[in-house]
C-alpha cells in the first residue's frame, strides 16, 4: 500500500479521471488484470482505477500510470510521472539546456529540424496562438522547411517547451539529436562528447548504449560512477577537541554534534550536484555575516588552514588554491579538510581499550559533479606504525577501511608523507609540481579541466 503522499494522491486522482474518460469499466478491469493486479472496489470507473493504483507500492503504481499514459500518448500525464519517478535524480538546469541549444545551433537533427520526431515527444496539437490559427505542429513545420524563417535550436526549444519540461523528456530530445539516421559516425561522436561536457555539470553523461546496423545509438543517463544518495551533512575542519557525533557516518546520515560543536564546522545546506569553493564561501558569508566575497574567501581559507597540521597537510591545501583557484574560478571544487566519517565516539567510549573507531576522519574530501566523492589522504607514520615500529595491524585496518570506501563508490588517493620531504627552499616548488600534476589529471578524468 502506498504511504500517504499528497503528490501521489493528486496523481491517482488525475489518473482516475483519465481512466474514466478513456475506458469502459470492463476495459479498466482488463488493463489491471492482464498485469496481474487485483482490482480494488470502487463506486465508479474513476474510483475503481484510483483505488487500485493507491493499493500498490509507489514504484509499481507509477509504472502503471506511465504505461497507461504511453498507450494513450498523453504527454502531460507522462511528465507528471517522470517528475515523481525522478525526484532523487539531478535536474538538467535551464542554463545547461541553453548551452545544449547553442551547441546544436541550426541543426538539431543533423542539417535541420525533424518535426515528425519532435511531435513524438511534445504535445504540439494545440493552436500556436492558443485560440486560433495553425497548430504548433504546423507552425514548427513552416519554420523547419523554409516556408517561414528557419529556427535555430534555442528557438525550437522555447517554442516546444523544452526549457521547462522534465529532465527525462529533455534527455529524450537530446537522444533524437544523436540518432544515427541524422548524423554520420564522426559527427555523432563529436556531438556526444560535447554534450557530455555540458551535461556532466548537472550530473549526466551521453553514453553509447546500443547499435543499429553497425551504427552507435546513444542515451543520456546520470553519471553512474559515484555514491548513491546525496550528502546530507558535513562535519569538518575541527581545530580543537574532536566533535562527538550522534551517528557513525557524517556524510550519508543526519548527524547531531553532541559535544565540541564550537571546534568544528557543520555545513547543513542541501548538497546537490557537488560542492564548489564558491558554494562554501557563500555559506561562510551567511554564517559570519560577511558581505564582501573576497574577505569571506580569505577568512574561510584561514579557518580551514587552522584545522590542518603544520607541514604536508597545509602545504597541500595551499598549493591547491595557488594552482587552481584562478584557473577554474567559480567552478573550483571545494577541498574540504578533516571530514569526519564512520566516527561514533558514543560507542568508542565504551570500548575496553578506549580506542575510537578506526576511520575517524579523512584528511580531505571533494564532492564533484555527478555524485563523485574523492578522498585524499596524506599518510604519516601514525598510519602504519606505533612510534618508530611498523605495525601490520594498523596498516591492515587502514587498507580495509579503504576497500570499504571504494566499494561504496568513493575514490581514495593516498600521498606518502615523504613526498613532501624537500629542502626548505624547494618545498613550495616541489609541492606545487606534485599537486598540479595530480589535480590536472584528476580533473581531466572528471571533465573539470
Amino acid at each position: 500500500m502506498v504511504a500517504p503522499d499528497g503528490e501521489m494522491d493528486d496523481l491517482f486522482e488525475l489518473a482516475g479521471g483519465y481512466f474514466r474518460d478513456a475506458m469502459t469499466t470492463v476495459e479498466i478491469e482488463a488493463f489491471f488484470s492482464k498485469r496481474d493486479i487485483p482490482v480494488a472496489e470502487g463506486s465508479s470507473k474513476k474510483t475503481l482505477a484510483r483505488n487500485t493504483l493507491a493499493s500498490l507500492p509507489r514504484a509499481k503504481a507509477l509504472e502503471l500510470v506511465l504505461e497507461f499514459a504511453q498507450e494513450r500518448r498523453d504527454i502531460d500525464l507522462q511528465d507528471r510521472v517522470y517528475i515523481l519517478q525522478d525526484k532523487d535524480r539531478p535536474e538538467i538546469s535551464a542554463i545547461t539546456r541553453d548551452r545544449v541549444a547553442d551547441r546544436l545551433g541550426a541543426g538539431i537533427h543533423g542539417q535541420g529540424i525533424r518535426p515528425d520526431v519532435i511531435e513524438g515527444l511534445f504535445d504540439l496539437s494545440s493552436p500556436a496562438d492558443y485560440f486560433d490559427g495553425p497548430t504548433k505542429t504546423e507552425e514548427l513545420r513552416q519554420h523547419a522547411t523554409g516556408e517561414a524563417p528557419f529556427w535555430n535550436a534555442k528557438e525550437v526549444f522555447e517554442f516546444i517547451g523544452a526549457i521547462t519540461c522534465p529532465s527525462r523528456r529533455f534527455a529524450q530530445l537530446i537522444e533524437t539529436a544523436l540518432d544515427p539516421r541524422f548524423r554520420d559516425a564522426d559527427d555523432q561522436a563529436a556531438l556526444a562528447a560535447d554534450l557530455t561536457r555540458i551535461l556532466q555539470l548537472d550530473g549526466y553523461e551521453v553514453a553509447q548504449t546500443g547499435e543499429v546496423s553497425g551504427r552507435a545509438t546513444f542515451s543520456v543517463r546520470p553519471v553512474r560512477r559515484g555514491v548513491d544518495g546525496r550528502p546530507k551533512n558535513l562535519i569538518f575542519a575541527s581545530n580543537g577537541p574532536k566533535p562527538r557525533l550522534g551517528f557513525s557516518d557524517a556524510i550519508d546520515n543526519e548527524v547531531v554534534v553532541l559535544e565540541h560543536a564550537d571546534s568544528c564546522l557543520v555545513y547543513e545546506r542541501p548538497i546537490g550536484n557537488g560542492l564548489s569553493w564558491l558554494d562554501l564561501v557563500r555559506w561562510w558569508m551567511e554564517q559570519k555575516g560577511i558581505v564582501d566575497l573576497a574577505e569571506a574567501r580569505t577568512s574561510l581559507g584561514r579557518r580551514l588552514l587552522a584545522s590542518l597540521d603544520d607541514g604536508p597537510e597545509q602545504e597541500f591545501f595551499k598549493a591547491y588554491f595557488r594552482n587552481f583557484a584562478e584557473r577554474l574560478g567559480d567552478r573550483l571544487p571545494a577541498l574540504i579538510p578533516q571530514v569526519y566519517l564512520h566516527y561514533d565516539p558514543e560507542i568508542a567510549r565504551r570500548l575496553a581499550d578506549k580506542r575510537v573507531l578506526f576511520r575517524q576522519r579523512m584528511d580531505f574530501l571533494m564532492l564533484l559533479p555527478g555524485r563523485q566523492r574523492i578522498v585524499l589522504e596524506i599518510d604519516g607514520k601514525h598510519h602504519y606504525a606505533i612510534g618508530e615500529r611498523a605495525d601490520p595491524g594498523l596498516y591492515a585496518e587502514m587498507v580495509a577501511a579503504d576497500r570499504n570506501l571504494r566499494l561504496r563508490g568513493y575514490e581514495v588517493f593516498r600521498f606518502g608523507g615523504s613526498e613532501f620531504s624537500h629542502p626548505k627552499g624547494l618545498m613550495q616548488e616541489s609541492v606545487d609540481k606534485l599537486v598540479k600534476s595530480f589535480f590536472e589529471e584528476l580533473f581531466v578524468v572528471h571533465r573539470l579541466g
